[in-house]
């Protein structure tokens, strides 16, 4: 929500007066804050599916675009880090509890997520639809959750990131996860738990570092403002 300057200055840690924090950057430049929000998330699994079957080929089709689904589902299940999608393994997927092993953690997946998730552990072959027939390929070899006909590498979220802009979203693969972390902090505040936001800011800021081991540092308290202001200003538009 915050302007990029005062991102930059948060990441770098450089010091961030309130009144930054607490000034309304959309109105500045002329943009309403309810419409800022509701371009860059979504209130919940239903909403997000919705944007789903707006970008892709439906899921009955079992088309590749089954593996591009479930590519931005990691995002709103809570993969932070956009690379590291490829490194998920179908053996870390639990369809019947309806969780994903990362790092230490489960992740659980919503109902709406399930049918792309279970296909893309458990499925041999998608459909390809040329403009002139239809068949049914093989996928490329491996155990990788997400490869289709060849392997995904790790630039591949990008461009299906494209395809969701094209199909006039303004929602970046960040937004997807910050849309689904909302989402389940509000879950938490609903049932009468308390959200710590210094505990969430910090675990976050852990789960953006697994390609890095040895991270043992805590985020700053100014990341934990921010997170509280930017899950406040979410709330207001979708609770």
């Amino acid at each position: 929500m915050l302007n990029l300057y005062t991102h930059w200055r948060i990441e770098n840690g450089y010091p961030v007066r309130d009144e930054y924090l607490n000034y309304n950057w959309q109105q500045l430049r002329g943009i309403s804050n309810t419409d800022k929000i509701k371009a860059k998330y979504v209130g919940n699994p239903q909403q997000f599916q919705q944007v789903l079957d707006a970008v892709f080929d439906p899921e009955n089709l079992n088309t590749v675009d089954i593996t591009r689904r479930c590519a931005l589902w990691m995002a709103y299940i809570g993969i932070q880090e956009c690379t590291a999608v490829s490194r998920i393994d179908i053996s870390d997927v639990n369809v019947r509890a309806s969780y994903i092993k990362f790092c230490d953690r489960k992740l659980s997946f919503p109902k709406e997520a399930k049918y792309v998730i279970t296909k893309c552990a458990e499925a041999k072959e998608f459909i390809y639809i040329h403009p002139n027939y239809t068949t049914s390929r093989q996928r490329c070899g491996g155990t990788q959750l997400l490869r289709g006909f060849k392997p995904f590498i790790d630039t591949k979220i990008y461009d299906i990131s494209k395809m969701v802009k094209r199909a006039g979203f303004e929602m970046a693969y960040t937004d997807m996860f910050y849309s689904g972390v909302f989402y389940r902090l509000h879950q938490q505040e609903t049932a009468g738990i308390p959200i710590d936001f210094p505990f969430v800011a910090n675990d976050l800021y852990l789960l953006s570092n697994t390609n890095k081991p040895n991270v043992k540092g805590v985020a700053a308290p100014i990341k934990a403002q921010v997170l509280e202001a930017d899950y406040q200003k979410w709330k207001s538009v979708f609770s």
